[in-house]
């Protein structure tokens, strides 16, 4: 946890890690997507999609901030609303 704090406290000093440190966030959030579409890991897919939403937001980026809700809002439905192809999806 001070781990945290310290990297709050060099981001409210320094606008060039502010900025690095946002970088390594999303690059670590695409990481995640990437490795979720290749293991087939669906909940890591869904995670990272929800953890990409901010940024969208952040950068004003309306549309794929719309979408990606709803698309994410979907397949969180999916269970309920296909079972069979969550079940797929689960599989890998």
């Amino acid at each position: 946890m001070a781990t945290r704090a310290y990297t709050t406290a060099l981001c409210n000093n320094s606008e060039t890690f502010a900025f690095w440190d946002s970088f390594v966030e999303m690059v670590s959030i695409l990481k995640d997507l990437v490795k979720a579409d290749w293991e087939g890991n669906w909940q890591l897919h869904l995670q990272s999609i929800q953890s990409a939403l901010p940024i969208f937001a952040g950068c004003d980026r309306t549309n794929y901030f719309r979408w990606a809700s709803v698309y994410l809002e979907d397949m969180q439905r999916l269970q309920k609303d296909a079972h069979t192809m969550y079940e797929n999806f689960i599989a890998g």
